[in-house]
Formats: structure tokens, C-alpha cells, sequence
């Protein structure tokens, strides 16, 4: 696809001033820092007003979801969304929320806020799908093959990760945020 078409599909998409804001930004993030939160406000209040189920896609980066908003700081996605700050979002706007390999990017109280946030805005009986790295496995990978701690250093120091939750430790955060009956999955 060429850039010219690239622009017409986003464009069509989101409306011209986030089209072109998106396709700067991925070039000179600073300039999606500054026009991000501006330009794709109103992609996301049209999502949170449309009928029918909704998900949030959060820290979806490029990994867009089609039926869902997909939000970060990343400009591929389809709005900005700082998750070291309250989300934007209306009160129980969301039907499910999806966060992949994102949690473990903040540190711990940053977490536990954003959690809170979660379940503000999910509605009631809502699921939130939540996929992060596990410190159990890799205490249990170091305690058996890596004695000198190489997986766990990379995971830590090579992925820009700031809390490694281990299950009890994920289980205690969602509980204290307001879930209940959580699911754990290898």
C-alpha cells in the first residue's frame, strides 16, 4: 500500500487531522505526543457512544483488534491513551478489556491505578483479559536452568519492564481493584 493510500484508509478511518498527525508521529514521536491526544479524542468518544458490545484494547501498539477501540501512545493505534493517567473513558463504557503485554510496563503503583481504572470503566459483569509476563515461571527457569539469571535479567532490562507480578501478586492487585473470580491460563 502506498503512503498516499495508506493516508485515504486512515483517513476514511479516523478524519484527516488524525490521519495526518498518526503519520507524522510515527516518524517524530514528539509531534503524536503533542497532537495525539487532541486529534484522536473524538475516534474514541465515537467508539464509546456506538450501540452494541465494546472492548478496550489497551497499549495495543500495532496490534489493533478489529471491533475494538484500540488504544496507546503508539500512533498506529486508533487513539492516544496514557496509561499512566486516567483513562478517558466514561464509567462502565466497556464490555471487555484487552491488555497484552502491557501491565508490566508501569511500575506497581502505576498498575494498581490503572487497574482501578479498568474496572471503572468495564461494566458490570464485564471480563478483562490481562496477559503478562509470570515471575513464577522465570523464578522457577532460573532456580532450574538458568543459574546465572540471564532469562530473568532480559526480561527485566531488555523489554523496558518496570513489575513482574507473580500470580498471587496479579491475583492480590485485581482483587484490590475490584475483580473477582479471576482465571489464570499458562
Amino acid at each position: 500500500m502506498s503512503m498516499l493510500q495508506k493516508f485515504r484508509h486512515f483517513s476514511v478511518r479516523y478524519g484527516v487531522l488524525h490521519a495526518a498527525a498518526a503519520g507524522i508521529g510515527r516518524k517524530k514521536f514528539g509531534v503524536w505526543k503533542l497532537a495525539g491526544p487532541l486529534v484522536s479524542r473524538g475516534y474514541a468518544r465515537t467508539y464509546c457512544r456506538k450501540a452494541g458490545p465494546r472492548g478496550l484494547n489497551l497499549g495495543s501498539g500495532s496490534n489493533l483488534i478489529e471491533g475494538m477501540l484500540n488504544v496507546d501512545i503508539d500512533p498506529r493505534a486508533d487513539s492516544w491513551c496514557d496509561l499512566t493517567r486516567p483513562l478517558a473513558f466514561p464509567d462502565e463504557a466497556f464490555d471487555v478489556i484487552f491488555s497484552e503485554e502491557v501491565l508490566e510496563h508501569v511500575d506497581e503503583v502505576q498498575g494498581a491505578r490503572l487497574l482501578a481504572e479498568c474496572w471503572r470503566v468495564m461494566k458490570p459483569g464485564g471480563r478483562i483479559h490481562i496477559a503478562t509476563p509470570g515471575l513464577d515461571y522465570f523464578a522457577a527457569r532460573v532456580a532450574e536452568k538458568d543459574p546465572e539469571g540471564e532469562a530473568i535479567n532480559a526480561i527485566f532490562y531488555e523489554h523496558g519492564h518496570r513489575f513482574i507480578y507473580s500470580q498471587q501478586r496479579l491475583e492480590k492487585a485485581l482483587s484490590s481493584a475490584g475483580f473477582a473470580g479471576v482465571t489464570f491460563y499458562g
